[in-house]
Formats: C-alpha cells, sequence, structure tokens
C-alpha cells in the first residue's frame, strides 16, 4: 500500500536487475574479454575527464558559441581572445576593459540579476547633449604598474567592478587605436 503511495510499484526493476545478474555470472564465470570491457566502460570516465578537449569549460564555451545570444558570444569572443570592452550604462558612465565573468539574466529559467564582471583599464562619462566620451580614470596607470603593485597591498583583482546587466545600454569591442583615429578625425 506504502508503495503504491509513493509510486514505486510503477517502477520497472527488471532491467537493473538483469543487469546485476549479469555483472555477477562475469564475476563467476569470468571470459577474459567480457572483463576487459567492464573495466574500460568502467574507468574510462576517468580518462576522458583528464583530456585538455574534454573540460566542462570547453563544453560550456561551445554550447555559447553554438546557442547562445549575440551578447553572450561577444562576451566570450573577448574575454577569450583579451580584447577589450566598452559598456556604455545608462547613467552615462563608460568603462573600457577586460571581460573577467559574466552571467546574463536573461534566460527564462534564470531568476538571478545578470552582471558582467570587468578588469577596467579607463573610465569616463557621455556628455548629455552631445554624448561625447571623456576618459576621467586611467586604471592602467596603476594596474600595470608592477612597482606600486608590489609595494602595496592592493592587486589588480582589487580592480573588478561588477556592473549590474539592467544598468548597460551598449556593449562593444573596443580598439584604442581605433578610438583615437575616431577622436582625431573629429576634432578636426
Amino acid at each position: 500500500m506504502a508503495q503504491a503511495l509513493l509510486g514505486l510499484s510503477t517502477i520497472n526493476h527488471r532491467p537493473w536487475f538483469l543487469a546485476i545478474l549479469s555483472f555477477l555470472r562475469i564475476l563467476d564465470k569470468p571470459n577474459p574479454k567480457e572483463v576487459l570491457v567492464l573495466l574500460l566502460l568502467s574507468t574510462s570516465w576517468i580518462l576522458l575527464n583528464q583530456l585538455p578537449w574534454f573540460t566542462s569549460g570547453k563544453a560550456l564555451r561551445q554550447a555559447i558559441f553554438d546557442l547562445g545570444t549575440p551578447l553572450e558570444k561577444l562576451l566570450l569572443d573577448a574575454q577569450i581572445n583579451e580584447q577589450l570592452v566598452s559598456i556604455s550604462l545608462k547613467n552615462d558612465k563608460v568603462y573600457i576593459g577586460f571581460v573577467i565573468e559574466a552571467q546574463l539574466s536573461f534566460r527564462p529559467y534564470s531568476n538571478q540579476e545578470g552582471y558582467i564582471t570587468i578588469l577596467p583599464i579607463i573610465s569616463g562619462y557621455r556628455e548629455a547633449e552631445t554624448k561625447k566620451f571623456t576618459i576621467t580614470t586611467r586604471y592602467y596607470e596603476v594596474i600595470y604598474n608592477d612597482d606600486l603593485l608590489q609595494s602595496s597591498a592592493v592587486k589588480k583583482k582589487d580592480f573588478h567592478s561588477t556592473i549590474p546587466e539592467r544598468e548597460v545600454i551598449t556593449l562593444s569591442k573596443f580598439d584604442y587605436d581605433v578610438f583615437q583615429t575616431f577622436k582625431i578625425s573629429t576634432e578636426s
């Protein structure tokens, strides 16, 4: 009665029972081929986990490239290739930096708020009227100053900035040389 209430009576245990009987038969009258197959199958997961192309991180990256949104693909590509991104926020703040981590919240099953963590290299703001970008902070002057970092308790990771996804207006890759070219052409 209790099994029926719990739904246990509907489970078919026969395939598992037959598999256990087959296993016991192998142990009782060992056939070298069957034993070898059993050992290979029971230990292959250990070997597969050691292969560099069979990691969960690589599988996740491939899934994002195959099934991800353009934003996910851009963030992952920038992270893998160590390219700068430019992130414009609703409050006209602009960050330019390297992607450290991103957790986006657009999925229907996700109730977590999305965020993007970067190592900022430059930050600034866009003027309200013209939207011209003005640099205010040059993080790279400290982040890449090894003497300063070694002589203080501050580490590069202390500069990581986490930005809520809901605050992002635009996100794109950033190239400083191209930025300088545009800046020079608009000033003349």
